[in-house]
């Protein structure tokens, strides 16, 4: 895909956040049992291990975990994977997304929070917009604009 001067830089912070994997709890509960988790039954469906990024993984949620109450969020530095079996391809509504082409070892996780869908029918996510909206800041700052 290519990059205009306006998307370039959510882009590119997305290519170096976290990256997110949501698991039900029964997914959870087989992903520790290996290092090698093939995926849920969708992952092994198209043959890749599916995540998210910093701001796409609160619509992710909503549109494919609707059956559930609870859920696994695993937060992974794209480093932790060979950069053959990363690949950031056009998915949803053209966004890139990051797919796993290899087994994933849970272990590798900075990060695990079980989140809990809220009484309006949502999980909370603001946390991590709160995250991205500081990063966005920070970089502001660095390259000498205001915001």
């Amino acid at each position: 895909q290519r990059l205009n001067a306006s998307t370039r830089p959510l882009i590119e912070k997305a290519m170096t956040s976290l990256i997110y994997k949501i698991l039900r709890p029964h997914e959870w509960a087989e992903a520790t049992t290996t290092d090698a988790y093939k995926g849920a039954p969708v992952d092994v469906a198209d043959g890749f291990v599916h995540f998210s990024a910093v701001t796409q993984v609160a619509e992710t949620a909503e549109r494919h975990f609707d059956d559930a109450d609870r859920i696994h969020l695993l937060g992974f530095a794209p480093e932790a994977f060979p950069t053959d079996a990363l690949k950031w391809e056009k998915s949803r509504g053209g966004d890139l997304f990051p797919h796993l082409y290899a087994p994933l070892d849970v272990a590798l996780a900075r990060e695990r929070l079980t989140l809990t869908r809220r009484i309006d029918g949502t999980f909370d996510f603001s946390f991590l917009k709160e995250s991205i909206r500081d990063s966005l800041k920070r970089n502001k700052a660095r390259n000498g604009k205001k915001g």
